[in-house]
């Protein structure tokens, strides 16, 4: 009785043809799913009594779907995309269930299915269903595509849609970006869709956005944050208008009294144009309250992370010959004659400190640069150290206190402010251990790193010197005594060097 119940209600929603007295009905509703799922396209013969089935045979758009004859499945013929993946429910068939069940749905598979069923009695009939498959894409990626005169573009890009999606940007604390992204897409063989879309930001926009991605037929949205530190957004002094304004003012005064003296001053109106002692005091006062600001400025962009090859240039202005102190090495350490190359002389198993990385011992410290016993105490400095992609180190700076006390703890409650990369994925080495987002990809190419110490600034930078991206910042930080270069090596006896950098022009 439930079963006759079933079929009543299915007929509802189903289209049917009758060919003596029997009706073969399929549903008339768009039939939707994911990609990679399974569905079961649902056909059905009623009456259900006496039904003697020769034959079922489902196609799409005349290629073979499934054949069932004569009491058994016959898929010789089968079209290829199909194999595999299509299943008959044979211990139904006396129910008049002549359903095809389709696995791991594909893009390809969109479209009309035909169920043909032929009976014994030499009579047939077929019927239609529509399926439609759908694609949630995947997790979008943002990056730091160029920078623009006032600010920043940033890219998203996503794979496997179907169909179109849509891409918004938003600020993280709410609303849109003020610009107008430009969105574009491509279709590949395959049908899926893949997006990518461009924004420009800038300082006083904020900066975390994110990026959201909704599919037309889906109705899902899938998004990924992304933020921009203080240091991408190019800073302009306000001062520099001014300045732009007083040269040219003072040029155009100085070539008038050339003018005025060539002519045997025979425009005194114009020589009283020219500057008192008091309004060039005052200039002068301006010029160097100028300067000041340029400076600062100069230094500034030598701590921010720029990209372009004129930034890093800035940073590179500081660059420091350091090499190391054999005096300072663990025995298991072998420093190369020109005091530049470390290595572990005896692999070994070592076990990791509290703050997460190798353990300390293991490491050798750097010679001040310009031979000062106390250790770095003032400017700004910047070195470079190449590393093996499959290697396990530890860079950055430590105190003297830190060198005594046989550099204990890779913190800077310890002394020492350094990264890390241990189990091939880079870390901060602070309290938390906190782990430096790479994209894998890139990850395996950063073999530069370069160091960059401000001691009057408080800031230590590590960036990877051959394409200039930021890698992490330590800021405000509080320097009581001298500091050194720090170095510390894995045992499995990848060597760390230290390489010359030509300083910009």
């Amino acid at each position: 009785m439930a079963t006759w119940r079933f079929l009543l209600v299915l007929l509802a929603g189903f289209t049917w043809h009758s060919t003596d007295g029997f009706k073969v009905i399929c549903s008339t509703y768009l039939i939707q799913v994911q990609v990679g799922s399974q569905v079961v396209l649902e056909c059905q013969v009623t009456p259900v009594l006496d039904v003697k089935i020769k034959e079922i045979r489902w196609t799409k758009a005349g290629a073979l779907v499934h054949l069932y004859r004569y009491g058994r499945d016959e898929n010789d013929q089968q079209d290829a995309s199909f194999q595999g993946r299509t299943h008959l429910f044979s211990q139904n068939f006396a129910l008049g269930n002549v359903s095809l069940l389709l696995q791991n749905v594909d893009l390809l598979d969109r479209g009309t299915f035909t169920c043909f069923v032929e009976f014994e009695s030499d009579v047939n009939h077929d019927s239609n269903v529509e399926l439609d498959v759908l694609s949630l894409g995947e997790l979008p990626s943002v990056n730091l595509l160029e920078y623009t005169d006032g600010g920043v573009r940033l890219v998203c890009d996503s794979q496997r849609w179907y169909p179109k999606p849509t891409v918004v940007w938003r600020l993280s604390q709410g609303g849109e970006v003020s610009l107008q992204p430009v969105t574009t897409s491509e279709q590949n063989a395959k049908s899926f869709f893949s997006v990518k879309s461009i924004v420009e930001v800038t300082a006083h926009s904020g900066s975390d956005y994110q990026c959201l991605i909704t599919g037309a037929d889906v109705k899902q949205t899938v998004s990924t944050d992304f933020h921009v530190p203080e240091e991408f957004f190019p800073r302009t002094s306000k001062w520099m208008g001014g300045f732009v304004v007083i040269f040219l003012a003072v040029l155009a005064a100085l070539v008038g009294l050339g003018l005025l003296y060539r002519r045997l001053q025979r425009h005194i109106r114009d020589l009283e144009k020219r500057p008192t002692s008091i309004e060039y005091q005052h200039l002068q006062v301006k010029q160097e309250a100028l300067k000041k600001e340029l400076d600062i400025l100069h230094d500034d962009l030598g701590r921010i992370r720029i990209v372009p090859k004129a930034g890093m240039d800035r940073i590179r202005n500081a660059a420091v010959a350091v090499s190391l102190d054999p005096d300072t090495a663990h025995p298991m350490l072998q420093v190369s004659p020109d005091l530049v190359t470390v290595r572990c002389v005896k692999g070994q198993s070592i076990t990791s400190g509290d703050s997460g990385g190798l353990d300390p011992v293991l490491s050798v410290m750097g010679k001040p640069p310009l031979g000062d016993e106390e250790g770095i105490t003032s400017g700004r400095l910047y070195w470079v150290v190449k590393v093996d992609s499959n290697s396990e180190w530890d860079l950055g700076v430590a105190s003297k206190k830190a060198e005594k006390s046989a550099r204990g703890s890779l913190i800077p409650e310890g002394g020492v402010w350094s990264i890390g990369c241990h189990q091939k994925m880079f870390r901060v080495n602070d309290t938390n251990s906190t782990r430096i987002s790479i994209h894998p990809a890139t990850q395996e190419q950063i073999q530069m790193i370069g160091v960059y110490l401000d001691y009057n600034e408080g800031k230590v930078l590590f960036c990877d010197d051959s394409t200039g991206s930021h890698l992490h910042s330590f800021r405000n930080c509080t320097f009581e005594e001298g500091l050194l270069p720090f170095f510390n090596v894995s045992a499995s006896g990848n060597p760390l060097t230290i390489c010359p950098i030509v300083q910009a022009a």
